[in-house]
């Protein structure tokens, strides 16, 4: 399959990626790329988070340069999108400002953050142990009740801290793909990981994640899944999609477009 379609692209606004919404215009006609989404991290009312996202005074600029965007470049759709964590005191948050007044076209649901005994725990902070992996679970089966997300960004992330491929992770893994199977919702195959430096486990050395056994598993649940690049510079922009197409090849899974249109 040739990736023509990234539905995951970042901009300056979340202050950890470079370029702006016709950098990655530009680029993605380029590499014949024919649908390109932007899904900068939310903003919330309350601005958490906010080292690492755009001002929620930002997102009328956001939302403006991606129209302005869809005028100028006639041959590429460009669809308007939000990546988020679930957080449920914000669901009319969700429900009325970013769908309904400033129509956003797909919200993307993720964990960078995931509640646990009160807190929200970053995944940096999080440590190999059952409890944090079972608090991941539990927090991404809620983010899927919640049926706001077109499709789950990297649900695999786990593996940035919970390091061993293990009964736990193999149950834990099972929760979760038979919840997406459950709310049919695509899971992303991320390429931004397969960008990130190499990390070694008491099994090896491997990607933080996509993870190969993850994806192998998530065969028996038949899933869709999405590739994307998960671009935070245009020059990411195709980096590294081949390799995750690879692994959706290897295991005969089945690549949906947003639409869950089957692309393979």
């Amino acid at each position: 399959m040739i990736f023509q379609k990234n539905y995951h692209t970042h901009t300056f606004r979340c202050k950890h990626a470079k370029g702006d919404i016709e950098d990655y215009c530009l680029v993605a006609i380029n590499n014949n790329l024919n649908t390109l989404g932007f899904s900068d991290h939310t903003p919330f009312p309350d601005n958490r988070w906010s080292w690492v996202r755009m001002e929620i005074n930002q997102l009328d600029e956001y939302c403006n340069k991606i129209e302005q965007a869809k005028e100028r470049f006639k041959g590429l759709e460009i669809l308007k999108g939000l990546e988020c964590e679930f957080v449920p005191e914000f669901l009319s948050f969700y429900k009325e400002e970013l769908l309904e007044k400033y129509k956003i076209e797909y919200l993307v649901g993720a964990i960078h953050w995931f509640p646990h005994n009160g807190s929200w725990i970053d995944l940096s902070q999080a440590d190999s142990s059952k409890k944090h992996l079972h608090s991941y679970t539990d927090y991404f089966i809620k983010s899927l009740e919640s049926k706001l997300f077109s499709f789950f960004a990297h649900p695999d992330a786990f593996g940035c801290f919970y390091l061993e491929w293990d009964q736990e992770a193999i149950a834990c893994s099972k929760i979760m793909l038979q919840a997406a199977k459950n709310y049919d919702i695509p899971l992303e195959i991320n390429a931004f990981g397969l960008r990130k430096p190499i990390i070694t486990t008491p099994q090896g050395k491997r990607a933080m994640y996509p993870l190969s056994p993850f994806w192998k598993l998530a065969k028996e649940f038949d899933i869709k899944v999405i590739i994307n690049s998960d671009a935070h510079s245009p020059n990411d922009l195709i980096l590294k999609t081949e390799e995750a197409i690879n692994i959706a090849e290897q295991y005969n899974l089945t690549i949906v477009d947003i639409n869950k249109e089957i692309l393979l």
